[in-house]
């Protein structure tokens, strides 16, 4: 059985986790997240400035919202670079999809936005409230969000507004859940370590 945790108020609770927060939380091997972080760190020149902005066209760098560096892949690219962690994803999906079925009774989706790979030192990170998905360009195609964390970060987590609950930025976890403003979350910022993470999207493929 694959191990899910999540963090509420600072208390570790155990698989199975409340079905109300709709977040789905599955552990992938650590060795791809290594691999994951080795690639980056070998090719720098691919690094750049963390953006914001919800049309990929319109990008921005804003540190008082959001400081860090990430690499951008187009998603084929990523997924065949790294077909462990694509594997692995799948089979977190299907998990998530068999949680809450209605979700894969929608129009087809699939990843079809970028992938990114964010690299945030300490004292950085996405320190403001957001939505992957509100409504405007590209991302109003968003359905799920996906976000593993590629290193152990002790109050490196993400927040979650709604839900009351901050997830830990445990090594390997990885997170599904809504892409729209019933997920608002933000980043805890480390004060004292930095965090590897990978993040896209499931999306709409309809024109």
């Amino acid at each position: 059985m694959i191990q899910q945790v999540i963090i509420q108020k600072m208390k570790i609770i155990n698989y199975p986790i409340n079905k109300d927060y709709f977040i789905g939380a599955n552990f992938i091997d650590k060795k791809i997240c290594k691999e994951i972080i080795e690639y980056y760190k070998k090719n720098n020149h691919l690094v750049i400035p963390g953006t914001i902005g919800h049309d990929e066209k319109e990008n921005v760098v804003d540190e008082t919202v959001k400081s860090g560096n990430e690499m951008i892949f187009e998603n084929v690219n990523f997924l065949s670079r790294f077909p462990n962690y694509t594997k692995s994803l799948n089979e977190c999906l299907l998990q998530y999809l068999n949680t809450y079925p209605y979700c894969n009774k929608q129009y087809f989706f699939n990843i079809h936005q970028t992938i990114k790979i964010q690299h945030y030192k300490k004292n950085e990170g996405f320190k403001q409230w957001h939505m992957e998905n509100s409504g405007i360009g590209l991302a109003s195609k968003r359905v799920l969000v996906f976000m593993t964390y590629l290193n152990d970060v002790k109050n490196g987590g993400t927040e979650f507004f709604h839900q009351g609950i901050t997830t830990p930025a445990k090594q390997g976890l990885t997170l599904i859940w809504p892409a729209g403003w019933t997920h608002v979350h933000k980043g805890q910022i480390s004060k004292t370590k930095e965090k590897y993470i990978v993040t896209g999207w499931y999306s709409f493929l309809n024109e």
